[in-house]
């Protein structure tokens, strides 16, 4: 009986081997074997570069994507030359290359709100226009409130050397370590979220505004402080688009491709040229952005769908400022795309002798009539 166990293993063994025999010389062999040392040497590429899963654009540059990671990116035809953009959760992950730690002297007294804006690293002559006019009205005024405006890097060695002398000089410049362009605004976003989170947590309101947007600070902030408490928690104040639809067109812009974003329309959304939002608003809109991938370049837009998400309404800005300030029916806290000529001549036509605590709108329009 052991006997015939032992033929019967025997025989077995021999029958394996021949068939290793012939599947080694077989075309199904060879194949197998180069896809295994493709995806071998696949993974070996990629453990020796640092990749981040992020939307960030890239310049005369070819990526491989593994396909388990995410899908190809896409060149988009109709934004610039040479440009791949590819949508990515991971938004917070870059450095603070210049970071001014103690603006808010977190910790310590709260102030009412904070306005980050966002300036390109080439933009020196507005973010001067804006320091000369509206921001030194504000710090002469003693108003509750701190601005910084806030870039990404550059590859251009004099712009680079420029935010590093405006830095010091002053000490308004928050750096990230990320390229600055227009389809890296989601970035700019989210770590300008993290920021504020981190280093001025004592402010009850957060700003973000574009670097042509002159804004009346005191009025503003007269208004948020009047704001009741309660009222606080889910607070979002905006120039409100509702029903936009994505751009399908390659050539415009604003294009988004449908694998991208599939539905027909945008959540509701406030321009990204200025907005305001409670503390809170921004810590939830954090803590969801590392959930909810940036499924295209446009920080308005994006921050509106973290903003559906959390079922957060946005509260429409000129309405808003009408329902506080009836008799100023042509009025608004904020003048867009101005440029620093105009406004420095706004300012000028204001005039410092009517930079007092009662400044308000009515002086700031008249201002800007000298330009319009």
């Amino acid at each position: 009986m052991r006997y015939r166990k032992l033929q019967l293993m025997i025989f077995a063994f021999c029958i394996a081997i021949s068939c290793i025999v012939i599947y080694h010389n077989s075309s199904t062999y060879y194949r197998l074997q180069k896809v295994l040392k493709g995806r071998l040497l696949q993974r070996a590429v990629f453990s020796n570069v640092t990749y981040r899963n992020v939307n960030t654009v890239r310049y005369n540059v070819t990526t491989q994507t593994p396909p388990e990671q995410k899908p190809t990116p896409i060149p988009l035809r109709g934004w610039q030359q040479n440009v791949q953009w590819e949508p990515g959760a991971e938004l917070d992950i870059y450095d603070f290359l210049i970071n001014p730690v103690d603006k808010c002297n977190a910790g310590k007294d709260n102030i009412t709100l904070l306005v980050l804006i966002k300036s390109a690293p080439g933009n020196t002559r507005r973010r001067d226009a804006a320091r000369r006019t509206y921001i030194s009205g504000a710090a002469k005024l003693n108003v509750s409130t701190r601005l910084l405006f806030i870039v990404g890097d550059t590859k251009a060695r004099n712009e680079r050397k420029n935010i590093q002398i405006e830095a010091l000089r002053h000490r308004d410049i928050l750096n990230v370590g990320f390229h600055d362009g227009y389809y890296n605004l989601t970035i700019k976003l989210v770590m300008g979220f993290k920021w504020a989170l981190q280093f001025c947590n004592n402010s009850e309101f957060l700003m973000s505004i574009d670097d042509d947007v002159m804004v009346d600070i005191v009025t503003l902030v007269n208004d948020l402080d009047a704001l009741p408490s309660k009222d606080h928690f889910q607070f979002v104040l905006g120039s409100k688009v509702e029903g936009s639809k994505p751009f399908r067109d390659v050539e415009s812009k604003r294009y988004i491709p449908k694998n991208f974003y599939p539905a027909k329309t945008y959540p509701p959304y406030s321009f990204g040229h200025g907005y305001v939002m409670s503390r809170h608003v921004v810590e939830e809109l954090y803590l969801i952005s590392r959930e909810i991938p940036a499924t295209m370049p446009f920080d308005d837009v994006y921050c509106g769908i973290l903003l559906d998400k959390l079922s957060i309404r946005i509260v429409d800005r000129s309405t808003w400022f009408k329902d506080h300030h009836p008799q100023k029916k042509e009025q608004d806290y904020l003048k867009i795309e101005v440029s620093a000529q105009e406004m420095e001549k706004a300012w000028k036509c204001l005039g410092e002798d009517k930079l007092t605590s009662t400044w308000s709108m009515c002086f700031f329009c008249w201002g800007m009539r000298c330009i319009y």
